[in-house]
Parts: structure tokens; C-alpha cells; sequence
């Protein structure tokens, strides 16, 4: 997916409450997570987690860029192939 096309999908996700701008939107990651490491590669995932209330019940819209990375014997990194991908967009909501 394109950043564009998060946004568009966090948009519909708001139902044209206020929303935050691109920017705001990927300003800052919640979580930094290497899913799979090997000795050549690492597979990383940016977290972002946007909560809202809707209905008086708290949501959580949760999108992630994962990030895949070559090793060389140094252990230096070389991004090779990165990808936005939406976890979470449920309308349901968690009852406590």
C-alpha cells in the first residue's frame, strides 16, 4: 500500500470526524519490532496505533511498515524492500 492509500482507508475509518493530516498521521511510530532475524536478513515492523473514540467506546486503527533489510559480514543494514500494510480497521468494539 501507498501512504496515500493508508490515508484514504484512515479517512473512511474516521467517518469525516476530525482527523489528522499525513503528516500527523506518520509522525511518530508506537512500536520498533524485529519479527524475523537471520544472519543475512532482518525483517522489521514500524507500529503506528491511532485511537479514537466513536459511540463513547475507544477504537484503535493500527497500520505498520515492514521493513526488509539485508545483512553484509559487518552486520551494516541495506533496506531492500519496504511495505505499508493495514493490521487493524474493525468497527467492533471491546466490551469491559
Amino acid at each position: 500500500m501507498t501512504k496515500d492509500e493508508v490515508y484514504e482507508y484512515y479517512l473512511h475509518w474516521r467517518k469525516g470526524s476530525r482527523t489528522l493530516s499525513v503528516e500527523e498521521l506518520f509522525s511518530a511510530y508506537t512500536i520498533d519490532q524485529n519479527i524475523f532475524e537471520s544472519s543475512s536478513k532482518v525483517i522489521n515492523r514500524l507500529f503506528y496505533l491511532v485511537p479514537d473514540f466513536f459511540n463513547s467506546n475507544l477504537r484503535i486503527f493500527i497500520f505498520y511498515e515492514e521493513n526488509t533489510f539485508l545483512k553484509d559480514s559487518k552486520q551494516n543494514l541495506k533496506l531492500i524492500q519496504s511495505n505499508l500494510k493495514i493490521q487493524y480497521n474493525k468497527t467492533e468494539y471491546i466490551t469491559v
